[in-house]
């Protein structure tokens, strides 16, 4: 008798120990627009002629151009002072709101090796309210960057496009 108690309790304790627990959902974030101080997205390129430099940044309800022609985007690059017109925000709003949220938990500055072969690279930027600020440099060939980026960068790379020839 004691046997086949000891065996139900040890039954028992492996059948609550397989059991799969509740996954706790892990916290959302993506970041509503009232929490992001700023948002900052294009395209660059080493070597090229012309405006190489296309970066765009999403500030409250105004998207202002970048004032490089060349060089590398980085958080201290300045922006023209006029806001492009509320068609172009609101793209950019949207832009926003497709962020992998993967992308917040990247620590490295590169992903991939961005212009290393003249392929140009993607630039990425953001500051929430209370965070750090945040930016990477992406590489241009698909294969050198993660999967959850492919339809981010390339919803970037369309609008980056539209917005060059206003």
């Amino acid at each position: 008798m004691k046997n086949f108690r000891f065996i139900t309790l040890l039954v028992l304790a492996f059948g609550f120990c397989a059991c799969d627990k509740a996954e706790t959902p892990s916290p959302d974030t993506t970041k509503t627009l009232g929490e992001v101080e700023h948002f900052v997205f294009g395209t660059f390129f080493g070597k090229c002629i012309g405006n190489c430099t296309n970066v765009y940044k999403l500030k409250g309800d105004a998207l202002f151009a970048d004032k490089l022609d060349r060089g590398y985007p980085d958080p201290q690059m300045e922006f023209q002072s006029q806001s492009l017109e509320a068609k172009s925000v609101n793209k950019a709003k949207e832009l926003l709101k497709a962020l992998p949220k993967e992308l917040l938990a990247v620590d490295a500055e590169n992903i991939g090796c961005p212009n290393c072969a003249d392929q140009g690279g993607f630039y990425v930027e953001i500051k929430i309210k209370g965070q750090e600020l945040q930016y990477w440099r992406i590489d241009m060939f698909e294969q050198a960057r993660p999967d959850y980026l492919k339809d981010f960068l390339k919803k970037t790379e369309a609008l980056v496009e539209e917005l060059k020839e206003k």
